[in-house]
C-alpha cells in the first residue's frame, strides 16, 4: 500500500523500494516458516507430504490468479493500482485468518527458555544431524539462485528480451504457477514416495537446467513452457524437502 502511495505520487525512490523489500522479506521469514509447520500438526505422519503438496497446490493457484491478473491491472489501470489492489488482497488474508477458530494447546517443552538459548540448541543439533544440515544447504542453493533472481528479471526479460510486456510477464508467472500445481497434485497423487532424497536432488538439477535454457531463449512459448517446468521441479523440490526435514 505505501509502494502503491509513493508511486502514485510519483516519489518513489531506490532506497524506498529497498527498505520495504527488506521488511517484506522479514515478514516472509515468519510466514513461510508458520505456514510449513502447521500441516505435520493437523495429518498423519505418513501423509506429511500429500498434506505439503495439496497446501502448497492452493498457495500456487493463487499466485496463477495473481499473475495474470497482475499484468491487465498494469496494463489497464496503471502500476500503483495494482500495488493497492496487491494490499486489499492482503487484508482479506487477515480477515479469513483473524476468522479462523482459535485451538490452545500446550506449548512444547524447551519453549519457555529464552530466544537465544533455543538458537544455540538448534544450531548444535544441526551440526550432530548431517541429513539436516546436508538438506538446509540444499534449500539455500534455490533461495539465493532462484526465487528472488526470477522475480527480479522476469519483468527485464518480458520487456527486453521477449518484447511481451506486463501481459507477457503476468503469463510467464502464470506458467510457473500452473508447473507448479501440476507438480504438487502430481506429488500428492503419488502417495508417500520413496527416495525422496533423489526427488529432491532432481528437481533441484531440473530447477537449474530450466532457469539457464530460459536465460538463453529469445522465444515467449518456448520461455514459456520452461517456466512451467521450472514451477512443476519447484513444487516437487519444495513439498519433498519440507517432509524429509518434518519427518
Amino acid at each position: 500500500f505505501l509502494l502503491g502511495i509513493l508511486v502514485g505520487a510519483g516519489a518513489v525512490r531506490v532506497w524506498h523500494v529497498l527498505a520495504l523489500a527488506l521488511l517484506s522479506g522479514l515478514c516472509r521469514a515468519f510466514f513461510y516458516p508458520t505456514r510449513q509447520a502447521i500441516v505435520p500438526a493437523l495429518v498423519a505422519r505418513d501423509e506429511v507430504t500429500n498434506g505439503i503438496a495439496l497446501t502448497s497446490a492452493g498457495f500456487y493457484l493463487a499466485n496463477i490468479v495473481s499473475a495474470a491478473a497482475l499484468g491487465w491491472l498494469i496494463e489497464k489501470v496503471d502500476l500503483h493500482g495494482s500495488f493497492y489492489t496487491s494490499a486489499a488482497v492482503f487484508g482479506v488474508s487477515l480477515a479469513v485468518l483473524a476468522a479462523m477458530p482459535r485451538v490452545r494447546r500446550p506449548a512444547p517443552r524447551g519453549t519457555e527458555r529464552r530466544l537465544g538459548e533455543q538458537l544455540r540448541e538448534c544450531l548444535r543439533y544441526v551440526r550432530q544431524d548431517r541429513t539436516l544440515l546436508f538438506l538446509l544447504l540444499v534449500a539455500a542453493i534455490p533461495a539465493i539462485f532462484q526465487v528472488e533472481v526470477v522475480l527480479v528479471l522476469a519483468p527485464i526479460f518480458a520487456r527486453d528480451i521477449l518484447n511481451v510486456g506486463a501481459t507477457g510477464l503476468g503469463l510467464l508467472l502464470a506458467a510457473q504457477g500452473a508447473g507448479s500445481i501440476v507438480g504438487s497434485v502430481g506429488l500428492a497423487s503419488a502417495g508417500n514416495p520413496g527416495h525422496k532424497g533423489i526427488v529432491v536432488l532432481g528437481a533441484i538439477l531440473l530447477q537449474g537446467l530450466t532457469l539457464a535454457l530460459f536465460a538463453l531463449s529469445v522465444s515467449f512459448p518456448l520461455s514459456l513452457a520452461l517456466m512451467f517446468l521450472n514451477g512443476v521441479a519447484t513444487a516437487c523440490f519444495v513439498s519433498t524437502h519440507i517432509a524429509l526435514r518434518q519427518l
